[in-house]
């Protein structure tokens, strides 16, 4: 953000706008982060924990970042794809629709084979500079991270609206019969994606949303609780934090807050005695440590919950 508030003071001084456009500028930008203060009080280590947990990468791999860059900006994750993560992609629809493949380049071209309107130009720095921050950190996972990159969204929005200008304004009939044909194309296109959305996508991201079927295993406990009461409940830790909300917000959904008061963290070393008899514990279906468990806390394998996409995905053991 900061990168587009000197790009707006850079219009400002272009356009010789009053000194009292750049106190609103700063303040409106000054404003949400004195906010922050009373954090950093309470929590001063809260800046390098941050950088921390992102996990900031300051060696150079110049290669590596050129190509991430070139990622976000190529045509394959704006128009087609979206990237390869399902959680934040269908694959069926990049992050604009496949009209912008002609309507952004022209648009982009429009401003730049016309030099002289700063609004205009920011609208290409600010295009250009949104994967900039995710290249210069290398934060995990730093490919095709879309949330990370949706600053991108209003400036291909603008760019493409002056593409669609150019084409209906300055072109003959036939490019004003294609540049409508091209903004007919995109609510048909979102048709065709939201009806996927709706059905496919469930299926088809629904292992990476939730790996091990949380809801499924929530109504086995449920049903195992009716037919016998069970005094705790172990996830394992490998599960983290992601599954643990869906496992509140499962139990929540179905009013058993009394099992989330009875949900633990399963984490060894743990001996028999920790457990009571009829405590469940649930884990990952693949997790090694299933046979040292079973053996080692005289637990058995009382259900398999299988995965939403199909095959084995949850295990659930009883405490004998």
């Amino acid at each position: 953000m900061p990168g587009y508030v000197v790009a707006t003071c850079v219009v400002f001084w272009r356009l010789e706008a009053p000194r009292r456009a750049y106190g609103w500028l700063l303040a409106a930008f000054a404003v949400p982060l004195v906010l922050i203060v009373p954090a950093l009080f309470a929590n001063p280590s809260l800046p390098a924990e941050m950088f921390s947990h992102y996990k900031v990468r300051t060696d150079w791999q110049i290669a590596e970042r050129i190509n991430i860059y070139w990622g976000y900006l190529g045509p394959s994750f704006l128009y087609f794809s979206g990237g390869a993560n399902p959680v934040f992609a269908t694959g069926r629809g990049g992050v604009l629709p496949v009209a912008a493949a002609v309507l952004l380049p022209l648009g982009i071209w429009s401003v730049l084979s016309r030099r002289g309107d700063p609004k205009r130009d920011l609208l290409v720095f600010g295009f250009f500079f949104a994967p900039l921050p995710i290249v210069l950190a290398l934060p995990p996972d730093p490919r095709f991270y879309t949330p990370r990159d949706l600053l991108v969204l209003p400036f291909a929005a603008l760019l493409c609206t002056v593409g669609l200008e150019r084409l209906l304004e300055r072109g003959g009939w036939i490019a004003r019969l294609f540049g409508v044909a091209l903004l007919v194309a995109v609510p048909f296109q979102f048709v065709g994606f939201a009806k996927y959305f709706a059905t496919g996508y469930q299926e088809a991201s629904a292992s990476r949303m939730d790996t091990m079927n949380l809801e499924a295993v929530v109504e086995y406990v449920i049903s195992s609780d009716a037919a016998s009461r069970v005094p705790l409940v172990y996830l394992s830790e490998d599960a983290g934090s992601p599954h643990a909300y869906q496992w509140v917000f499962y139990l929540l959904e179905r009013r058993r807050e009394d099992l989330w008061a009875r949900t633990r963290h399963f984490s060894l070393p743990m001996a028999p005695s920790d457990l009571p008899p009829g405590t469940l514990l649930a884990f990952d279906v693949n997790d090694p440590r299933l046979d040292e468990i079973r053996s080692t806390l005289n637990c058995s394998l009382v259900r398999v919950v299988d995965g939403l996409s199909g095959g084995p995905a949850a295990a659930v053991l009883r405490r004998n």
